[in-house]
Parts: structure tokens; sequence; C-alpha cells
């Protein structure tokens, strides 16, 4: 296979750098350069480096005439690829990268779950016979060489992430509804671990502070990606928004329920092991930050009541353990 130097605009959260993780994978190949990602999003961890593969980074300005400025800067490339459902300024910085090959595109409308597209495409750019693993291979974040690694929990526990994107009004569940429900659960038997990053640290101790039992509450906000992936892979089962987190439970199968809010039909896994909530008030799955409805408050993910997210936990995991 003739080498080739790829340029990859996509996102630069967690869950971003995650479904795109066969697409790195495949283009970080013995004998070829290493690929370029181009993003405008800059996180405190960044999951890129923590996958361990020879990956170049390169942070886009926000101004779109620098952004445009930085990408013709950048060379020349045997391919760019932008994903499926790429927003219009990544298609646009995506089309003015000097680059002989482009895609594949995808039509405007196909919902079928963004990670499937994305292996797919690994296989329609000719890298492998036939679509690998969603999420490539594992792990997904390579533990240190050095030292010994921890033993995973003996104990059965869920994992839960409250957490959500700062300003995303549309997928963000009320702190009082995460607690009465974490109450239910820690009432019904379960062990807890709450996660997030180190700014999600006092809303955590919040809610652990609701909970009359706290010896079944632990608080993880400084875990490095590696100890989270153990965790969650070894988990009874997870509870978050459409995050990260949701990513690594689908890697491994775990059985998941995502608070889905206004996610677009292209975010939700429509695996068997996976169940997506929302209120059932709103079918619109905009996708925005914002609600663009006047008047509706983001009753999508607002009005999802605390019994019926219970409900759904006790079917899909079961009772807690003795």
């Amino acid at each position: 296979m003739t080498p080739e130097r790829v340029a990859i605009l996509w996102g630069g959260g967690l869950g971003d750098a995650l479904v795109m993780r066969p697409v790195l994978e495949a283009a970080c190949r013995p004998g070829w350069p290493s690929p370029l990602y181009l993003t405008r999003v800059q996180t405190e961890v960044d999951p890129l480096l923590a996958m361990g593969l020879p990956i170049q980074r390169l942070l886009l300005p926000r101004a779109p005439f620098d952004a445009l400025c930085a990408v013709r800067r950048a060379g020349r490339f045997d391919r760019v690829y932008s994903g499926p459902h790429s927003r219009w300024r990544t298609r646009w910085l995506a089309r003015a990268v000097d680059a002989d090959h482009r895609g594949p595109l995808h039509p405007r409308g196909d919902s079928r779950f963004l990670a499937d597209l994305i292996a797919e495409d690994v296989a329609a750019m000719g890298w492998t016979e036939r679509p690998p693993p969603i999420y490539g291979s594992r792990p997904l974040f390579p533990p240190p060489s050095d030292g010994v690694l921890p033993d995973p929990p003996q104990e059965s526990y869920l994992i839960a992430h409250p957490g959500c994107k700062t300003g995303w009004d549309t997928k963000s569940w009320s702190m009082d509804r995460w607690a009465a429900l974490l109450q239910r659960l820690t009432g019904a038997g379960w062990q807890l671990r709450l996660v997030g990053n180190p700014d999600e640290y006092q809303n955590l101790k919040g809610l652990a502070a609701s909970i009359p039992t706290p010896h079944q509450v632990t608080i993880h906000t400084d875990w490095p990606l590696w100890e989270l992936e153990r965790a969650v892979a070894s988990a009874r089962g997870v509870i978050c928004h459409n995050s990260g987190i949701m990513h690594i439970a689908l890697a491994y199968q775990r059985r998941t329920i995502v608070l889905t809010g206004s996610s677009a039909p292209y975010w939700r896994a429509p695996y068997e092991w996976v169940w997506n909530l929302t209120s059932g008030e709103c079918d619109l799955a905009c996708n925005r930050y914002q609600c663009p409805v006047p008047g509706f408050r983001a009753r999508c993910i607002r009005n999802l009541e605390v019994g019926r997210v219970v409900a759904a936990c006790h079917e899909h995991w079961g009772e807690a353990p003795d």
C-alpha cells in the first residue's frame, strides 16, 4: 500500500477522539508519515496523547480566517478526512486543505451511528479489507509501562458521570434529579463510582454529600484515562450523558443508560446494551447546545423524570448484588 500523508479535521474532546480512533490507528502505520490532527478544541487532558499513537496535533485558531491560514500552512496531504456529519466550518476548512483525496463523503440525513460510519470509512478508503471494530483495538489508552498496575476492584459497582459540556443545556440533567437518582440507587444496595474531570469535583462532592450512606460512594476526578478505562470496563453498568464516558462504555459493551436529551440520531448507539432516554416531550433531536424552540427550555432532558430513569436502571442492570 502506498504511504499516505493524512490530515484529519475533527473535534478535540474525549468522545470525538474515541470515535475517530479507527482512522487514527489505520493512518499510524509503519512507513507512513504521522497523521496531522487539526482541531479547534483544546481539553485539559489530551486524549490523543493518551492513546500513545504517533499523531501530530495542530490547534487551530478560533477566528475563521486565521484557521484557514493555519490549514493552508500545514502543507500538502494525500488525503483529508473530516468524518460524517461534520459542521459547515469543518467542511469548509477541509476543502481548503491541499490534498489529492477527500472523504469518503456521506449524504446528509444518514442517521446511522457515527462510530459505525467511521469504521466503515476506514475500509472504504482501502486501508483495511473490512471495517475494524468501532473505537479500534483495546486497550483504548495504554497504561504506563513502568510501575505496577492496581488490581481491578472485586466488588460490583456502577459508574455514574453526571457531568456535561459547559453550556450544553439540552443534554444536562439537573443536579437535583441526579441526587435523587443516586439516592435511589444506593438505597437499592449499589456501590457507586462518580467520575468526571477536575472542574466537576465540587458538583460530585455535593452529590456524594446528599447520599445517607457515604461508604457506598467514591469520587474520581484525577484518574488518567487508562485508569478510567479500566474502571469502566470492570463496571456492572454505566449511566451518563452523551459523553466520552459513554464511548468507553460502548467499547466494552457495558450495560449503559444514556440521558440522551437533544443528541442527534447518529450519536445514539443502537446496540442492545445501550438504552437512550429522553423525556419523550420533544423529538427534534436538534443536537444544539441551547434549545431552539421558544418556551420549551430543553424539555427533552429537563422533563425526564427520576422515576423513569430508576425503573430503567433496575430493568437494565437487575438487582444490586448482596
